[in-house]
């Protein structure tokens, strides 16, 4: 247990003046600084960031399909995280989608990129049957916008 938390002070510590500071460095970096080296798989990106105050974390491509409320397969208006969305498709502002829990947290805010280039950012607050993996699903206001808009690949990132 000591070993972990001495790594956890190196890997995440140092010195304030140093540039850039460790969550803009990826791992390898990290640990290079100290005379050490990480297998590949470990070192898998670097958060990027956008301004001053927000960070993202890039999830990769996913396929973006869109619901609405009310569908012939039961949706009931109320989302997983118990949001009615019977009379919208926002919440605090953000657009509502389902994602798979196990990789993108409910509750997560996201920044989605259509293929198109339209981009938005949206709340993870549903879960739905089809929705696993890199897959999500974007509530939309009717069922003739959803068949519109098809199957799209997109591109997710967390925010903070």
């Amino acid at each position: 247990m000591k070993s972990i938390v001495a790594w956890a002070v190196i890997a995440c510590g140092g010195d304030a003046s140093e540039q850039p500071p460790p969550v803009l460095r990826s791992l390898s970096e990290i640990y290079e600084s100290f005379g050490m080296t990480i297998a590949p798989e470990y070192d898998q990106y670097i958060d990027e960031q956008t301004d001053d105050s927000v960070q993202t974390r890039n999830l990769g491509e996913f396929e973006a399909t869109f619901y609405t409320a009310f569908c012939p397969t039961g949706c009931t208006g109320i989302t997983a995280t118990g949001i009615d969305v019977r009379d919208t498709i926002y919440h605090e502002g953000k657009r509502i989608i389902a994602v798979d829990p196990n990789v993108v947290p409910l509750g997560s805010t996201v920044k989605v990129t259509l293929a198109n280039g339209d981009s938005f950012e949206a709340t993870a607050q549903d879960v739905g049957g089809a929705i696993k993996g890199n897959r999500i699903d974007i509530l939309v206001a009717s069922r003739n916008e959803a068949y519109r808009l098809g199957r799209q690949s997109a591109k997710v990132e967390v925010i903070n």
